[in-house]
């Protein structure tokens, strides 16, 4: 039995709309919050890094406030590694609710012709549906609403990926930068 069938449960047009609504909103909460995500992180990384390339400039007076550099850098590594987790799993539940609204706007019937009596003008006349055809196409490619989450996610010029490429970028960064405070360490350059 598929998610729409026969023998499934029956849902009325009032209910499917109010899913529809509910999905919509949870859907822009997710996305919403991964920005969120990239901002906060992306700043608090951002600070860390200032603070550890301002500690070096006075590397003169640093004593054993040098330890407290590398751990800076430490918490730059741990912070870049969860932001990447948690953007991604905002992501996911974001393309989970766009799969589920899309199923209910196939119930609803935006991807169908829609009969209304209009003398006036329309906008895009040659439009087969409410919603732009090209949403569709990449839609039907999928037997499932998981295979679609999957390949969106592993594009690479989808929004999640040019996220979580920053915080790659900003966790690389932190590493060369341990990797050579260690190295001055161990020469008592610092």
């Amino acid at each position: 039995m598929t998610w729409l069938s026969k023998e499934g449960r029956e849902l009325d047009n009032e209910t499917v709309l109010h899913l529809h609504n509910e999905i919509r909103n949870e859907r822009r909460f997710w996305f919403d919050k991964s920005v969120s995500y990239v901002n906060f992180y992306s700043t608090v990384v951002s600070a860390l890094l200032s603070a550890f390339i301002l500690g070096l400039t006075q590397s003169s007076n640093l004593g054993q406030f040098k330890y407290v550099l590398l751990f800076i850098l430490i918490i730059s590594i741990i912070l870049c590694t969860y932001a990447k987790k948690a953007i991604r799993i905002c992501y996911r539940q974001f393309l989970e609710n766009t799969a589920i609204m899309a199923k209910l706007e196939f119930i609803i019937g935006m991807y169908s012709p829609i009969k209304l009596d209009i003398t006036d003008k329309i906008l895009f006349p040659d439009d087969k549906c409410i919603n732009p055809i090209r949403h569709y196409k990449n839609l039907i490619r999928f037997k499932e609403s998981e295979k679609f989450v999957e390949d969106d996610i592993s594009q690479p010029d989808r929004t999640f990926k040019i996220k979580t490429r920053v915080f790659s970028m900003l966790e690389t960064l932190s590493i060369i930068m341990l990797i050579g405070a260690l190295i001055l360490m161990i020469l008592g350059k610092l």
